[in-house]
């Protein structure tokens, strides 16, 4: 079954949880929810603006929405009472292209193309949003185009048109590792498996990558022992 409803490419597409609705963003500037039940046939509810939206993200209730725009704003809606709470002006220099919310709906990361990826503080059951922000330094050398986060919030991974796949240490925000050249061309989408033991990655060169990323940390903190272990002969000599 075909569906219809915006008049340019659309750019981000999510499921509730639940199932019961599809949201869409489109470059025609519209953020539309569909009644999924119904096949996607009627149209609950929608938002318009001049921007280009061109990332989505639900919080674990369904009842907040997150939308990154070609401009570099960052808003949050109330799904419940379909209204627009809060709007991050210029979160970014240049398009948002991935974002993720953490189960609890406190934080949220946005990752854009100009390189960056930042963490908010959302404060969204407070009524209210702080523009309390973490940037990630040394991010990537080009476009940041996904964000995948471990199901216990553990790790973050993040890919790049730089070809690199970045592991951090998401509750320190420290950098572990880097795969300097994960694929031949720019990635453009990471997820992880529901138990987090693998990694897929896909990328502009039309390949998906697994990777065992049990194993992957594994070899990263076995590296991190024998380089203190190694510093601290070190020091003793």
């Amino acid at each position: 079954e075909i569906l219809y409803g915006h008049l340019d490419d659309i750019r981000a597409l999510l499921f509730s949880s639940d199932d019961k609705y599809i949201i869409s963003g489109s470059s025609d500037g519209t953020i539309k929810i569909w009644d999924f039940e119904r096949r996607g046939r009627d149209l609950i509810h929608y938002f318009q603006f001049k921007e280009e939206v061109r990332s989505l993200v639900l919080t674990s209730d369904n009842k907040y929405l997150v939308s990154g725009f070609g401009n570099g704003h960052i808003r949050i809606f109330d799904l419940h009472l379909k209204q627009l709470i809060y709007t991050f002006e210029e979160a970014h220099l240049d398009k948002v292209v991935s974002l993720f919310i953490s189960r609890d709906s406190k934080y949220l990361v946005s990752a854009a193309q100009d390189g960056s990826i930042r963490l908010w503080e959302t404060r969204l059951e407070k009524e209210e949003s702080d523009d309390e922000v973490y940037i990630f330094q040394d991010a990537h050398l080009d476009d940041v185009n996904a964000v995948a986060v471990t199901h216990d919030s553990k790790y973050m991974v993040t890919g790049s048109s730089d070809r690199s796949i970045k592991i951090w240490d998401f509750q320190n925000k420290k950098l572990l590792h880097t795969i300097e050249v994960a694929h031949k061309q720019s990635i453009t989408s990471l997820t992880f498996t529901q138990d987090d033991k693998f990694l897929l990655s896909g990328a502009r060169d039309r390949s998906v990558k697994q990777w065992n990323f049990a194993k992957l940390l594994q070899q990263i903190n076995t590296s991190k022992k024998q380089n203190k272990d190694l510093e601290f002969l070190m020091s003793l000599m």
